[in-house]
């Protein structure tokens, strides 16, 4: 196993040279003989979902992947809604290496994919056939971990930026892939059907991984200093996406268009729905809008209370703070609940409700850790941490002041709106 053969391969070799029927000295050389430390070509046939087939183009040139059937596609069984593909050429000591690296290969793709999608099924199956050089054929299973599904979303999308992911992150930020990849995959096992104890210490664990520099220090210091710039921006975007989404289910797409034909300001819908609800010039156009909800009195009432309590700069930063404040206490209750599990073995009364706020904070804080390391000049988390401070004191800045809302703030309220457009950018530049 020092010399980098598998753990599998050698029992499946002491069991083949155990149940020979041959000279037995010649059985024994013939054992040896293959522990030689020359590496071998092997093909690997693998089951992988339906969802990644669109993608197969841009993974070909990656890992040389094919879905072209060479005879032996057959001999893989596949489940509903997965198909086989082939990664040829692959040089390993054993058939089990073969498979890993085979597997690696498209899981390091699917781990962005599953994450950018929140899915929660694995996309690729862990059996996979492996035929030698030589014609032999083995079937190995790989040990990986099992996720189920949580639902689709939009898969072209996903793609898009699992591709970006594994591009951008393998070719220029080598250094903090690993953590990234581990960001994923914590991710991916907490929204699993593991127990909800563990998915909930699997996403404390991805604060932890992103905000705690100081093992010695207080944890939950750390987390709250380096959380809550992030959270505090990302707290009225959600809203505007909260808001334009329902109003977009209501009216349904005609609806929502036939709005924002009539507002002049704003690249995107985001920016409209934003500037509808607070810039002073379409107080009137609001007032006509609101009355298409008589019927939707949460929705109705979401808006107006938005548009009745920022009428001001000011007033747009006195929300953020409150909710900034919120969130910190909500972590303290988080983090007594990771202690009553850790140190209690206890399952706390409100772990689901919990869970799902720390969900959606995880969501938030790695969706703008990893835009920041895509998309922006940035090679390590700590850099985008003390970027996300900076811009936080910017942000103040701007709303700290007693004056009217203005087009400016419009764009820096829906600033993360426009990361799929820079995405599209960023693949096309030179």
């Amino acid at each position: 196993m020092r010399m980098g053969y598998s753990r599998d391969e050698m029992y499946y070799s002491v069991k083949q040279f155990l149940t020979t029927e041959i000279d037995p000295a010649t059985a024994l050389d013939e054992f040896f003989d293959q522990y030689n430390r020359r590496k071998r070509k092997y093909s690997a046939y693998l089951g992988i979902s339906e969802r990644i087939r669109q993608f197969e183009n841009a993974l070909q040139p990656k890992m040389r992947i094919t879905s072209e059937d060479d005879g032996l596609f057959n001999k893989l069984e596949v489940r509903d809604g997965y198909y086989v593909v082939k990664i040829d050429d692959i040089s390993a000591l054993d058939a089990n290496n073969a498979a890993n690296y085979a597997y690696e290969s498209i899981r390091l793709f699917t781990t962005f994919f599953q994450y950018f999608g929140n899915y929660g099924s694995s996309l690729i199956q862990k059996a996979v056939l492996v035929v030698s050089e030589d014609g032999i054929e083995r079937k190995v299973i790989v040990n990986r971990e099992k996720f189920n599904s949580v639902g689709d979303d939009n898969p072209f999308m996903v793609g898009e930026l699992s591709d970006l992911s594994l591009t951008k992150l393998a070719h220029e930020g080598t250094d903090v892939l690993p953590v990234i990849n581990r960001i994923a995959m914590l991710h991916n096992r907490a929204i699993a059907n593991n127990g909800i104890e563990n998915g909930f210490l699997n996403l404390w664990s991805i604060l932890e991984i992103i905000c705690v520099s100081d093992p010695d220090g207080s944890k939950i210091n750390q987390v709250i200093q380096a959380a809550i710039p992030i959270l505090k921006r990302e707290y009225f975007p959600s809203v505007i996406y909260d808001i334009t989404s329902d109003v977009e289910r209501t009216l349904g797409k005609e609806g929502l268009d036939s709005i924002l034909n009539e507002i002049e300001v704003g690249d995107n819908k985001y920016e409209k729905i934003a500037s509808l609800i607070f810039l002073p010039e379409y107080q009137e156009k609001l007032d006509f809008f609101v009355d298409s909800f008589l019927n939707y009195p949460v929705l109705r009432s979401r808006i107006l209370n938005l548009n009745d309590d920022c009428k001001k700069k000011k007033e747009i930063l006195h929300k953020a703070n409150q909710y900034a404040k919120r969130v910190s206490w909500h972590m303290y209750r988080i983090y007594r609940a990771r202690n009553q599990i850790i140190h209690l073995g206890k399952k706390p009364r409100s772990i689901k409700d919990l869970g799902e706020h720390l969900h959606s904070y995880i969501d938030s804080i790695t969706d703008d850790v990893f835009v920041a390391l895509l998309l922006g000049p940035f090679k390590t988390i700590s850099s985008v941490l003390v970027n996300a401070e900076l811009e936080n004191e910017i942000w103040e800045q701007l709303y700290g002041k007693d004056e009217a809302i203005d087009t400016d703030c419009i764009k820096a309220l829906c600033h993360n709106f426009t990361v799929i457009e820079l995405s599209n950018k960023n693949q096309n530049s030179p």
